[in-house]
């Protein structure tokens, strides 16, 4: 299941003076709020009792639907038949297929974007790497300060690799996540899989090496220390490589998943824009229409976005003109409008 599939865990305390009888979970779609369900929780025959419980856990709801659902308690009151209490109740909304694709793909933008953030800062610190490193050539002895300025470059870089390594890890996550919602190109999805990991490998590497260097740098000598930072100059130069094209390769996926998603969700708007203007005068009203319109120009503008985004890739791809599409749809806006 997706990280995007919501759970609650509900904690709750019941007491009453007869003791509980039975204690229920209530849900229903809103839609068809007359159709209550109820599932037993198993309570132990006492007067006092607290209880865990986790929804919709093993209920099979319907997706795209909401839900609302409640807990209801039945004392041991016989004289009076078992008197019932509710607890407030609580929404529950389940998200289609295409609301998890878009939710996991602007995750994955946010993802992309921040990794690519402090990907940037990580290599802004190349110029401080450069300056110790002629500092260790030009003296003959470090002192205390000059220690002490390598140390918080070595802090600086670990807690920097530590934030990349925490995103990429992040990154992963959401294509796998992404992978279990949608039918995706097996071979892409690998290839990306495995480069991911690889960096991933790299990075741990690079961490180790500043690890081990933050241990020992008081023990070591000059032209230990010096030795040390020309192999972690040269291990993190070739992971930046790596990264950077690890980077664009993310940016291409998401522009083209991007692009076929909202190639379906243009075509989604086309059919509904088609029905409604098949449906008869009390349904076809201008609120309706208004909708439709509202939901057109939030996505012609996700589609100015993607363009944008797509011309800044190193090599923009060629992504389906959906303008075609558009035009189609507006033109149906246009003719319901002055229907």
């Amino acid at each position: 299941d997706s990280s995007l599939v919501e759970t609650y865990v509900i904690g709750g305390k019941v007491t009453d003076d007869y003791g509980v009888a039975k204690l229920q979970l209530g849900y229903y779609a809103t839609d068809n709020p007359e159709e209550v369900f109820y599932k037993n929780i198993q309570v132990p025959a006492t007067n006092a009792l607290q209880f865990v419980s986790v929804f919709p856990d093993t209920i099979q709801l319907v997706k795209g639907k909401t839900y609302e659902f409640y807990y209801e308690v039945t004392d041991n009151d016989a004289v009076h038949g078992g008197k019932k209490s509710r607890s407030k109740t609580l929404t529950y909304n389940v998200l289609t297929n295409g609301q998890i694709e878009k939710e996991l793909l602007q995750n994955q933008k946010q993802t992309i974007a921040q990794l690519n953030k402090d990907f940037e800062k990580f290599t802004k610190q190349n110029e401080e790497l450069e300056s110790i490193s002629k500092l260790q050539k030009e003296k003959n002895q470090l002192n205390y300060n000059d220690q002490q300025k390598i140390e918080n470059f070595l802090k600086k870089e670990d807690k920097q690799l530590e934030n990349l390594q925490k995103l990429s890890e992040k990154l992963k996550e959401n294509l796998e996540d992404f992978k279990k919602d949608n039918e995706l190109n097996q071979e892409e999805d690998k290839f990306l899989q495995e480069r991911l990991e690889r960096m991933q490998k790299k990075m741990e590497e690079e961490k180790r090496l500043l690890e081990e260097m933050q241990k020992y740098m008081d023990k070591m000598s000059k032209e230990e220390v010096a030795q040390k930072l020309e192999e972690f100059a040269k291990q993190k130069s070739k992971n930046n490589r790596d990264t950077k094209q690890m980077l664009e390769l993310v940016k291409r996926y998401y522009v083209s998943q991007k692009a076929e998603m909202m190639s379906k969700e243009l075509g989604e708007l086309a059919d509904k824009q088609k029905k409604l203007a098949d449906a008869p005068k009390d349904k076809n009203t201008a609120a309706e229409q208004e909708k439709i319109n509202k939901e057109f120009d939030k996505l012609a503008e996700e589609m100015k976005d993607l363009q944008k985004e797509n011309k800044e890739l190193k090599k923009p791809m060629d992504i389906p003109d959906q303008s075609k599409q558009a035009d189609d749809v507006q033109k149906e806006q246009q003719e319901a409008q002055e229907f």
